[in-house]
């Protein structure tokens, strides 16, 4: 045993004790194991004193308990590793008697207890910043001490927060966690909890975007806070219980125009509106609906209820368009391919998110995510769907994901054409896979948002087996790119709109171009800085004027082949031709007899609208013909 003292002056030697007197020697190293009852850091060390070294064990003196006390001002560290007594009755107690902290750098096997108390009356702080292992728990007391756990830690036995906070930063897998009635849990980092229970009074707070998955059993309510802006937010309440008297109560939400409408809303399927609550609104949040939220500050929104800990079945409806707004109902992340894989009745491959606007009094946009993304959606996440049939889908509790973040990004090839009308911007992505065709792929195409219109909107079409459909996101082959030329819609207002390009892992080889067919020009755009502006005399909305092509030399108007027009059926009395060059052509169809069936002269501008006569259900060959050559293409009329 080590007796050890910086007394300035003789002292009765007390056995197997640590006890620091004054300023001097502020750092320690033991270079053997060390055997002690007690580190006593008296009121005159008020400098910081670190020691380090060798493995510290503690054990009970003539009955009195292992102890680390803090009578000082000052921040003390214990850097070594620490085996507590084995004797779950002798527990290493941690006291802080006046201002100052306490911090453990090393791992600690706890086969005893920790007990934290002390008559401190300041705010302070105790900090393990090693592992805590061992069979025993923790109890912790004073109101005014701070307990911050810093890594993941391994002890099973208890975790009982009786007053003031604990604060982890990973996962207590094997430790029962016990809240009191004045008692709080804050979770700062993706955590997993064997159990937890919660007495009334008791808090337990998420921080935003974080994950809390708990294995065993919940009692009592938690408080969820997500930050945010006060723009609009998709949203979704996290836990189940929640109401709209306690969300009026426990949230700041923006004041709606007339009335007393407020910004918090869910989402009318049948008509693609909002239906706003009001300042007197009392409806109980349904576990997995989403919702659109504004507040009137920034800061937090927050949920409190019961932790979900089964399957959430959420009410959906195919009525009007099919889209329904719902929302991750757990406190850990979800993928969102696996949520769509395992719900058959909607449109398995997308769901949209909402993008913040990135200039001030600019618009946000519905973002698509596609299958193949593997959106991770963070807990009070609200996203939109696509129902084709069915009342219900279901959030399966096993789904749910120990860590994640906002968003998932994978190392492919990328082109990302962005159009911006000087307020708000908006964007159309090409992904390059190897599992892509250059016609439909199941989980790798993404349309645009269609439940709520856009004023300013960008989307491609497929390059093959064109349908009209708009697509924010269309995926090709990785390779063979310049064969491939995409067409380019917009939604816009009369005036200017400006592209730009970005791409990640691109071939150096090959350049951007947008190609204008009104103005008949070539613009580079993966240059820095460069761009193509144009002003539209009228509103636009529609394919036919720009296209996109991806080449390893420049362009011109003679470049152009036929190869690259898109013909397909727009609706049961329409044809339409897509790609052509101003000029002039003739497109003639033939049944699969061999009989003409339509021929028609006409004046393209990139594209065209043909009406087709009664004609009966079945393949059909159109063959487009202008002065750069002659093409067929199959098309089928249903």
């Amino acid at each position: 045993n080590v007796n050890w003292w910086n007394f300035p002056d003789a002292s009765p030697i007390v056995f197997g004790q640590q006890e620091w007197d004054n300023n001097h020697l502020p750092a320690q190293v033991n270079s053997a194991n060390l055997n002690t009852w007690r580190f006593l850091y008296k009121a005159g060390a008020t400098d910081t004193h670190t020691f380090s070294g060798s493995q510290i064990s503690f054990f009970d003196f003539s009955g009195d308990d292992p102890q680390i006390i803090n009578n000082s001002s000052g921040s003390h560290i214990i850097n070594n590793d620490i085996n507590g007594d084995p004797d779950a009755s002798d527990p290493l107690t941690l006291l802080i008697n006046n201002t100052g902290s306490l911090e453990f750098g090393g791992t600690i096997n706890n086969q005893g207890w920790l007990d934290i108390n002390g008559s401190t009356g300041t705010a302070t702080t105790i900090t393990f910043s090693g592992v805590i292992s061992g069979t025993g728990g923790l109890t912790k007391e004073n109101a005014n001490i701070s307990v911050v756990y810093k890594t993941s830690n391994t002890y099973s036995g208890a975790t009982n927060v009786n007053n003031g906070t604990l604060t982890i930063e990973g996962s207590l897998e094997n430790s029962d966690v016990n809240i009191g009635a004045t008692g709080t849990l804050i979770i700062t980092e993706n955590a997993t909890l064997k159990s937890l229970t919660v007495t009334s009074g008791g808090t337990v707070s998420i921080a935003s975007g974080k994950s809390l998955i708990i294995t065993g059993t919940v009692t009592g309510d938690v408080t969820y806070h997500q930050t945010l802006g006060t723009n609009w937010y998709l949203v979704s309440s996290p836990v189940s219980g929640e109401t709209m008297t306690n969300m009026r109560a426990n949230n700041s939400f923006a004041n709606g125009t007339g009335g007393s409408r407020i910004g918090f809303a869910p989402y009318t399927t049948s008509n693609d509106t909002w239906s706003f609550f009001t300042s007197s609104s009392t409806d109980v949040l349904p576990s997995g609906t989403g919702y659109s939220s504004k507040l009137s500050a920034d800061g937090d929104i927050s949920f409190s209820g019961a932790v979900n800990t089964s399957d959430v079945t959420p009410t959906i409806s195919s009525a009007g368009n099919g889209f329904n707004l719902l929302g991750n109902p757990y406190l850990a992340h979800v993928n969102s391919k696996t949520f769509l894989d395992a719900n058959t009745n909607l449109d398995q491959t997308q769901l949209w998110v909402w993008k913040q606007p990135e200039t001030e009094g600019g618009e946000g946009m519905y973002e698509v995510q596609t299958n193949a993304s593997e959106f991770i959606l963070a807990p009070a996440q609200g996203f939109f769907v696509k129902a084709n049939s069915g009342t219900d889908v279901t959030f399966d509790v096993d789904n749910q994901l120990a860590t994640g973040g906002t968003f998932q990004k994978t190392a492919r090839t990328e082109l990302k054409l962005l159009m911006t009308n000087g307020n708000s911007k908006r964007f159309a992505k090409i992904n390059y896979v190897n599992q892509a065709t250059k016609g439909f792929d199941a989980g790798y195409e993404g349309e645009v948002f269609g439940g709520i219109a856009n004023s300013l909107d960008v989307y491609t079409n497929l390059v093959d087996e064109n349908l009209g459909k708009k697509y924010q996101i269309q995926s090709l082959p990785n390779s063979d790119l310049e064969s491939m030329v995409i067409p380019v819609g917009i939604i816009a207002d009369a005036g200017e709109i400006t592209f730009s390009a970005e791409t990640v892992n691109f071939p150096s080889e090959l350049k951007v171009f947008l190609e204008d067919r009104l103005e008949n020009t070539f613009t580079r755009l993966d240059e820095a800085n460069s761009s193509y502006a144009v002003t539209l005399t009228e509103k636009t909305d529609g394919i036919g004027r720009f296209y996109l092509h991806t080449k390893s030399s420049a362009l011109s108007t003679d470049n152009v082949q036929l190869d690259n027009i898109s013909i397909y059926k727009a609706n049961a009395s329409t044809l339409r031709i897509v790609g052509l060059s101003q000029g002039k052509a003739n497109v003639k169809l033939f049944n699969i007899l061999g009989e003409q069936v339509l021929n028609r002269n006409f004046t393209s501008n990139g594209v065209y609208d043909v009406s087709l006569p009664q004609l009966a259900t079945g393949v059909y060959i159109a063959q487009l013909e202008n002065e750069n050559g002659k093409i067929n293409k199959k098309i089928v009329l249903e």
